[in-house]
């Protein structure tokens, strides 16, 4: 996974900078217009220009304004990682800033024959948002609270159990859930054993769904 550059004020030896507040964003539905219904919307996403990529009407203001306010920002998306430089371009046509972008390996899972990725969500958003939870610096502020966090995203479509179980899973942290979730879900076992390995790492808060 590319590791996030460090911001251009940050010099070796400062105290690490502690965020007011984490804002996790997904990408395609959610900040971009994107169709990934035909081949032919595949294609048509692969070979935009970064202008001609569409902005969901209200996202860019509202990335701008979090940014001004301090938020630290991290973009999770399902895109593949070659498509890397197009969105930073598109990114910073809308004035973004961001702390780390993190894009999905597709042509690892490829040339590893793990075709059940490429389409599969679950097996790489929730190790890569625990894992990026333990990169933080601090996973409490100044008074000993724990830095929030809020998920922007499109509603998933997972099974049943995968919908009822999942929160739980997240916010306990628990080994064995987070494992049948994920295997319910399709996921690979070593992207389960990071998983589960990152919780263990992760500071247990409350839990709040906007959906």
């Amino acid at each position: 996974m590319p590791q996030p550059s460090p911001p251009a004020a940050v010099r070796a030896g400062d105290p690490p900078v502690i965020p007011r507040l984490i804002a996790r964003w997904d990408l395609d539905k959610t900040y971009l217009r994107t169709d990934f219904d035909t081949l032919r919307d595949l294609v048509r996403t692969a070979i935009e220009r970064p202008d001609q990529k569409r902005t969901v009407p209200g996202a860019a203001p509202l990335l701008r304004e979090l940014g001004r306010a301090g938020v630290e920002i991290h973009i999770l998306s399902g895109s593949p990682e070659q498509l890397r430089s197009r969105l930073e371009q598109k990114l910073r046509l809308d004035g973004a800033r961001w702390a780390s972008l993190t894009l999905k390996p597709n042509l690892e899972n490829i040339l590893r024959l793990r075709f059940r990725a490429l389409r599969g969500q679950l097996g790489y958003k929730l190790p890569a948002l625990l894992r990026r939870r333990c990169e933080l610096a601090r996973q409490r502020d100044l008074d000993g609270e724990l830095i929030h966090e809020v998920l922007l995203g499109t509603t998933p479509r997972p099974t049943p159990s995968c919908t009822r179980s999942s929160p739980t899973s997240a916010r306990e942290g628990g080994r064995g859930d987070a494992g049948e979730v994920m295997r319910l879900g399709l996921a690979y076992e070593d992207t389960i054993l990071d998983a589960q390995r990152f919780a263990g790492y992760v500071e247990k808060g409350r839990w709040w769904s906007g959906s």
